[in-house]
C-alpha cells in the first residue's frame, strides 16, 4: 500500500514544478516583450531623429547653395545690368540642373526688369507678390523664401528665393529672384533608402507645404492643418505621433528647424511598418509560450497518469536546453558582429569575454587575454592606479565615478599605441559583487574630424585677418586715388605759374630764392603723393627687364653719400644672377629708402649689407613665405646692424604714416611705398627683425627669362630744349591748361588747346600740321585716354602722343603697368621735364 502511494506521489513534485514555472515563463515573456517594445521604440525614435537631422542638413545645404548663387547673380546685376542676360545664359545649364530654372529682377515698384524664363514679359508688374512686399517694407538684406507660386510667366510651380537690391545707403532698389521647383527638395529623399510609408515634408514657418515625398495631389503652398500639429514652440527639433492628414497613416514624426531662414523638416515613419518586426517577435514568443504551456500540461497529465512518461518529460527538457543553447549562440553572434568592441570582466577585473571587434581594435586574440587583468592590458600606465580604484568601487556597489556613464579616454593596443575611445559600461551582479560589461568604440576618426574643424577655424580666422588687411589697403588706395588726381593738378598749377614767374624776375635774386623754395615744396608734395600711390599699388609703372646687380652697382656712390662715411655698405651677389621685370626707377627708390631706414636705425654708425640670390621655391617647401606660389625668384636682401624692431612695431611697419622716428623726422611712407611697389610688381616682401639684433628686409621678385636691357643714363634736365612745332593741349582743368600752354609757348612751340576729348578730335580734323598731342588721361566726356590717342592717330597718322596725369586710374594699362608705346609725364612736372619729353617724342617721330 505504501509502495503504491509512493509510486503515485512521485510525479507530484514535477507537476508542482511545472505549474510554478509557467507563471514565471509568462512573466519572462511579458517582460521581454516589453523590453523589445521599448528597444524598438527607442531605435526608431533615434532613426527618425537622425533622418530628420540628415534631411534638415541637406535642405540647409541646398538653401546655402541657392543663396550663394542668388547673391552672386545680384552682384553681377549690380556690376553690369546690360550684360546680365549673358551671365545668366552662361550659367543656365548649371542653374537648371542644380538650383532652379528662372532668374528675375524687379525694380523698386515691382516692375519686371529681367526674366530668364520669358524676356518678353519685361515690364510686367509683380508688386503684389509676397516676396516683393516683404523686402520693400523691411529694406534689409535678408533671404526670403516664398510659399510655392504658379508663375505668371513660366506657368510652373516654383518656390521663390529672393534678396533685396539696396543701394549704398540701404535704400530699397528692387528684388532679385531665383525660382526653384518644389521637386528640388523632394529629390533629397532619393539620397537615402527609406522604408515603406515613410513621409518627408518641408514646411515654411507659417505651416505652408513646400515639398513632400512621396508625391501627393495636395496643392503646393497649402497650409498643414494646425490641429494635426503639436505646439512646436521655439524648439529646434522634436518628436510626436500623429496623422498630418495627407494619407491617413499614423506615423512617428521627427522634426527639425533648418539653420538658415528656418524651415521645418518633418520625417514620418509609419508605426505599422515600425513595429512589424516587434509584432512578429511577439507572435513567436506567444506561440512558443503557448506551445510550452501545452507541453507542460500534457507532461503533467502524463506524469499523473503514468510514471513511465518520465522519459518523455526528460526529452522535452533536453529540447528546451537545446533551444536555450541556440539562444545563447544567437546572442554570441550578435556580440561578435557588433561594431563596438565588447569586453566582459569579473569582479576581480579578469577578462571573461572578448569579441572579434576587440581583437581587431587592440591586437590581442581572445585566447591570449581570457583570465588576464583588463587594466594591465589596455589602460595607459599613468592612469592605472585611478582605474583600479574606480573599478574596485564599482565592483562593490555597482556605481561610482567614471564607471557609471559613457566616457572618453585613451587606451593602449598591443603595440603600446594610444587609441582615443568612447566606453560605456554596465554592471551585472555576480555573487556579492558586480561584474562589468564594457562596450568600447574607436573614436579616432571623430577626433581627427574635430582637429580638422579646429584647423579649419584657424584657417578661417587667418583668412579673415588677411581680408581685413586687404580691405584696409583698398580703403587707403581708394582715398589716395580720389585725392591724387586733384592734388597733383593743384601742384601742377602752382609749379607751372612759379616757373613762368621765374622768367619774369631773372634779376631779382631774393624772389628767385623764394620761388625755388616754393618749387621744392611742390616736389615734396609730389613725392608724398607718389609714395601714397605706390603703397596703394596705383602707381604708373614702366617695367623693363633688368639685372639687379647693375642697378645696385650704379647706385653705389649715391648710397654711400646718403648714409655718410661712418656707415659701411657691402654688396654680395652670385656670378650669374637672374633677371627680373620691374620699373628700375621705382626699384632705385625702394633700395634708397631701405638704406636710409637702416642708417637711421643705426644712428649713423654700423654696416649695411645688400645681397642678391637666385631662389627656387617648391610647392611643399616649408621655407616658402606664406601665400607665395612656387617658381623662380630673385631675392634682394637689405640687412643692417641697427637697433631692430619689437614685435608690435614689426606688425605695423608697412602701414602708411606709421613711424617710430620723432615728429618731423620722417613721413612713415618709406616701407609702405616699398610694400606697395613690390606687391604691384608681383613680388613679396617680409621683415625679419628683433630688438637689438638688426633688421633684414627680404624682397622676392619673379624671375624673367628674357635678356636684360641696358641701363640708360639719366638725361640732363637742367637745360630746356625748345622747338617750333605745333602742339595740341587737351586738358579739362582751365588753370592747368593755361599754365601748360604758357610754358609751351615760352619754349617756342605753336599751341592749340581743347577742354575735352571731343573738342580735341574736332581740332585735329580741322587744323593742319599738328605734330604732337599733349593730353590729360582723365577728362570728362566720352573720349578719354587711350581712345583719344587712337582717334588722334586715325586723324593724323604720324602724330606723337604724350599723356599727362596726376593719377591714371589704370586707364593706360592693367594694374598700373604702362605699355611700351605709352608715354606718360606725371603731374606735377617741371618745365625742363616737359621740354625733354616733348623733344624726345618729336625726335622719335622724325627718325621713324
Amino acid at each position: 500500500m505504501a509502495s503504491n502511494f509512493f509510486r503515485i506521489s512521485y510525479p507530484v513534485p514535477f507537476v508542482i514544478l511545472l505549474l510554478s514555472i509557467m507563471p514565471v515563463m509568462w512573466g519572462f515573456i511579458a517582460y521581454d516583450l516589453q523590453r523589445l517594445w521599448a528597444i524598438t521604440d527607442a531605435n526608431y525614435r533615434q532613426q527618425a531623429g537622425s533622418l530628420a537631422h540628415v534631411f534638415s542638413e541637406q535642405v540647409n545645404s541646398s538653401m546655402n547653395a541657392i543663396d550663394y548663387a542668388l547673391i552672386e547673380l545680384r552682384e553681377k546685376w549690380e556690376e553690369d545690368a546690360a550684360g546680365f542676360s549673358g551671365v545668366v545664359r552662361r550659367r543656365q545649364q548649371y542653374l537648371e540642373t542644380n538650383v532652379g530654372f528662372q532668374v528675375a529682377v524687379l525694380d523698386a515698384q515691382g516692375v519686371l526688369l529681367f526674366s530668364s524664363a520669358d524676356p518678353g514679359a519685361k515690364g510686367s508688374v509683380f508688386s503684389d507678390r509676397e516676396h516683393f512686399l516683404v523686402h520693400s517694407r523691411a529694406q534689409r538684406d535678408d533671404l526670403f523664401i516664398s510659399k510655392p507660386l504658379l508663375g505668371r510667366v513660366s506657368k510652373r510651380w516654383t518656390i521663390q528665393f529672393t534678396r533685396p537690391i539696396l543701394d549704398e545707403n540701404g535704400t530699397f532698389k528692387g528684388v532679385i529672384v531665383l525660382s526653384v521647383a518644389p521637386e528640388h527638395f523632394s529629390s533629397l529623399s532619393r539620397t537615402i533608402k527609406l522604408g515603406e510609408d515613410t513621409e518627408i515634408l518641408v514646411l515654411r514657418q507659417a505651416g505652408e507645404l513646400l515639398a513632400r515625398w512621396p508625391a501627393t495631389g495636395a496643392a503646393f503652398g497649402a497650409p498643414i492643418d494646425r490641429r494635426t500639429l503639436p505646439d512646436l514652440g521655439s524648439g529646434s527639433s522634436g518628436l510626436f505621433e500623429g496623422n498630418l492628414g495627407m494619407d491617413n497613416i499614423d506615423r512617428l514624426y521627427a522634426w527639425r528647424r533648418t539653420a538658415k531662414e528656418p524651415l521645418l523638416v518633418f520625417v514620418g515613419l509609419s508605426k505599422e511598418a515600425l513595429f512589424a518586426s516587434y509584432r512578429q517577435q511577439r507572435n513567436v514568443y506567444l506561440g512558443s509560450g503557448a506551445v510550452l504551456s501545452v507541453l507542460w500540461l500534457m507532461s503533467a497529465a502524463f506524469l499523473l497518469s503514468a510514471y513511465r512518461r518520465r522519459q518523455q518529460q526528460e526529452q522535452a527538457l533536453r529540447e528546451s536546453h537545446d533551444r536555450l543553447s541556440a539562444e545563447q549562440q544567437r546572442m554570441r553572434i550578435i556580440i561578435e558582429n557588433s561594431h563596438d568592441a565588447f569586453i566582459a570582466v569579473d569582479p576581480q577585473e579578469r577578462i571573461t569575454d572578448w569579441n572579434t571587434k576587440a581583437e581587431r581594435m587592440f591586437g590581442w586574440t581572445r585566447s591570449e587575454v581570457l583570465g588576464k587583468e583588463m587594466g594591465a592590458l589596455i589602460v595607459p600606465e599613468e592612469l592605472r592606479a585611478a582605474h583600479r580604484a574606480g573599478f574596485a568601487r564599482f565592483a562593490a556597489s555597482g556605481q561610482t565615478g567614471a564607471f557609471s556613464s559613457v566616457v572618453e579616454l585613451e587606451a593602449l593596443n598591443r603595440n603600446s599605441e594610444r587609441i582615443p575611445i568612447e566606453m560605456a559600461v554596465a554592471g551585472c551582479l555576480h555573487g556579492q559583487q558586480y561584474a562589468v560589461s564594457a562596450f568600447i568604440r574607436d573614436i579616432s576618426q571623430r577626433k581627427a574630424a574635430q582637429r580638422q574643424e579646429v584647423e579649419r577655424s584657424r584657417s578661417l580666422e587667418e583668412a579673415r585677418r588677411a581680408l581685413q588687411h586687404a580691405q584696409k589697403l583698398e580703403a587707403v588706395g581708394k582715398l589716395t586715388g580720389g585725392v591724387a588726381h586733384d592734388f597733383n593738378n593743384v601742384l601742377q598749377i602752382i609749379a607751372g605759374n612759379l616757373q613762368l614767374l621765374q622768367n619774369l624776375i631773372d634779376d631779382n635774386e631774393p624772389l628767385q630764392r623764394r620761388i625755388a623754395s616754393a618749387l621744392d615744396a611742390v616736389d615734396r608734395g609730389a613725392k608724398l603723393s607718389s609714395q601714397l600711390l605706390s603703397f596703394a599699388r596705383r602707381q604708373s609703372l614702366k617695367p623693363a627687364i633688368i639685372d639687379l646687380r647693375l642697378i645696385i652697382a650704379g647706385m653705389a656712390d649715391l648710397l654711400q653719400r646718403a648714409v655718410g662715411e661712418n656707415v659701411r655698405i657691402s654688396t654680395r651677389w652670385p656670378e650669374v644672377a637672374w633677371n627680373a621685370c620691374l620699373d628700375p626707377s621705382q626699384l632705385e627708390n625702394v633700395i634708397l629708402n631701405l638704406v636710409l631706414n637702416a642708417r637711421d636705425a643705426m644712428q649713423g654708425q654700423g654696416s649695411i649689407a645688400i645681397g642678391i640670390d637666385n631662389v627656387s621655391l617648391a610647392a611643399d617647401d616649408p621655407a616658402s613665405p606664406a601665400g607665395m606660389a612656387q617658381g623662380d625668384y630673385v631675392l634682394l636682401v637689405v640687412s643692417d646692424t641697427g637697433s631692430g624692431m619689437t614685435a608690435d612695431v614689426r606688425e605695423r611697419a608697412f602701414e602708411p604714416f606709421f613711424s617710430t622716428k620723432p615728429a618731423g623726422e620722417g613721413t612713415g611712407l618709406g616701407l609702405s611705398m616699398a610694400y606697395g611697389f613690390v606687391k604691384q610688381s608681383g613680388g613679396h616682401i617680409e621683415l625679419h627683425s628683433e630688438a637689438g639684433r638688426g633688421t633684414d628686409v627680404r624682397i622676392w621678385l619673379p624671375r624673367s627669362l628674357q635678356e636684360a636691357m641696358p641701363i640708360e643714363s639719366r638725361c640732363n634736365e637742367t637745360a630746356c630744349v625748345s622747338g617750333t612745332e605745333t602742339i595740341l593741349v587737351a586738358e579739362d582743368d582751365a588753370n592747368v591748361r593755361a599754365a601748360a600752354v604758357a610754358l609751351l609757348k615760352e619754349l617756342g612751340y605753336q599751341v592749340h588747346q581743347a577742354s575735352d576729348g571731343e573738342e580735341a578730335i574736332r581740332l585735329l580734323q580741322t587744323l593742319p600740321g599738328i605734330d604732337l598731342l599733349f593730353a590729360d588721361v582723365i577728362m570728362p566726356g566720352r573720349i578719354r585716354g587711350i581712345e583719344l590717342a587712337k582717334r588722334a592717330r586715325k586723324a593724323v597718322p604720324d602724330i606723337a602722343v604724350l599723356f599727362t596725369s596726376g593719377y591714371t586710374e589704370n586707364a593706360l594699362g592693367d594694374a598700373g603697368v604702362l605699355g611700351a608705346d605709352i608715354h606718360l609725364l606725371a603731374k606735377p612736372y617741371r618745365r625742363e621735364q616737359l621740354a625733354a619729353a616733348i623733344r624726345s617724342l618729336l625726335h622719335q617721330r622724325i627718325t621713324e
